[in-house]
């Protein structure tokens, strides 16, 4: 944060003109290649004392937000994941949970997919259980959906979060 007038004459004493020496490289994205069947991984370490199970699925990209028929379906997407992080937490706190803890999340995935992905942590002998359930939970919201209650408990949470943050403030009749 200084005044460029104070460091562009040292970066010209000490590193001149630089000219490089070959064309600069064409920039690569990516390069996905798209998985046409379910694949399955099991990775096992004795010394780990906590498992981490995943599921993931890579969509294509999608354009930067740049409307609000894209900046709404972000948002839908983040609100989702916090119900689903919701029903983990109280699957946990009754002591139905085969994991400690779970998430599912939707983001960017090098600028060249999109990456859907839920995930559970817990006992390393529990990895079916939290495989099995992780699932479950997913497809359950992606068949039904999710309930009045949950989506005003969201946002409640939302509109609370932007308000600490400073985003907004609630006008409140006095």
């Amino acid at each position: 944060d200084a005044p460029s007038k104070d460091y562009i004459p040292l970066i010209e004493k000490w590193f001149g003109t630089y000219t490089p020496t070959a064309a600069a490289r064409k920039p690569m994205g990516p390069e996905f290649v798209p998985v046409t069947k379910e694949r399955a991984m099991v990775v096992t370490d004795p010394e780990m004392a906590v498992c981490q199970v995943q599921m993931m699925n890579i969509l294509p990209a999608r354009p930067a937000v740049t409307t609000t028929a894209q900046w709404r379906e972000e948002l839908v997407e983040g609100i989702a994941s916090w119900i689903m992080g919701r029903r983990f937490q109280e699957m946990v706190q009754r002591g139905e949970a085969g994991f400690r803890s779970a998430n599912t999340r939707v983001s960017s995935f090098y600028k060249g997919g999109v990456m859907v992905s839920g995930s559970a942590s817990g006992e390393p002998k529990d990895w079916a259980k939290m495989v099995e359930q992780l699932a479950m939970e997913v497809n359950r919201a992606r068949e039904h959906g999710f309930t009045q209650h949950e989506f005003d408990l969201a946002k409640k949470e939302l509109l609370n979060d932007a308000e600490r943050k400073g985003l907004v403030t609630r006008n409140v009749a006095r």
